[in-house]
């Protein structure tokens, strides 16, 4: 079904915000929602298979966070979003909330970018390592799949990228955004797949 899709050379895998504030139960942002979703889908067990997929294949993988200043002079309050983000006084760098969550930690030599908005593009050099490394093909996992990841999505596409968008790697605040951005945004813009059909494409 997906043959000719990843070929691992030019095939970045991107984690988004796999960080203890939005991925934990304990974390500042866990009311939101995303905390009970990521249970909910075994999203840290299913981002696992991938990472280890991807690994496994040679992909390039980066990560993203977010890092915020003690003092969240950095965080804008421009939208009703931005506003709530600041009043959780969440993802504060050098906090346990901004920490990548153990179970898919970076290994040495892995990027990970500070992300100063919303899509991982903007004010990042993210764009520059991909086409250092000739990469053309994005597959896209983690928080949140209507909001972070789309708005990178949106703009990737606009920058001649090809994406594959790993649906069950994905949490959003609702079940009902997920699956709108899922099967209304995704489905138009790139390739939508569970990682069972990556792990069994390249087996």
């Amino acid at each position: 079904m997906h043959e000719g899709l990843i070929q691992p050379h030019n095939t970045a895998l991107l984690l988004f915000h796999y960080q203890n504030d939005s991925v934990h139960p304990d974390g500042k942002l866990a009311r939101w929602g995303m905390a009970a979703m990521v249970e909910e889908k075994g999203l840290l067990r299913n981002s696992r298979a991938l990472l280890d997929w991807a690994r496994m294949e040679g992909l390039l993988v980066v990560y993203f966070v977010y890092a915020f200043r003690k003092d969240l002079s950095d965080v804008p309050t421009n939208s009703p979003l931005y506003r709530r983000l600041k009043e959780s006084a969440g993802l504060i760098e050098g906090t346990w909330g901004a920490e990548i969550h153990p179970s898919v930690r970076p290994r040495h030599g892995e990027p990970v970018i500070k992300k100063p908005r919303i899509g991982a593009f903007t004010g990042t050099e993210l764009d520059e390592l991909l086409r250092s490394r000739a990469i053309d093909t994005l597959v896209l996992a983690g928080i949140t799949t209507n909001w972070v990841i789309e708005s990178t999505a949106r703009h990737a596409i606009d920058l001649g990228y090809k994406l594959v968008a790993v649906e069950d790697c994905m949490a959003s605040l609702t079940q009902a955004l997920h699956d709108f951005a899922i099967q209304n945004i995704y489905a138009e813009i790139g390739t939508v797949v569970r990682v069972c059909d990556l792990v069994r494409l390249r087996a």
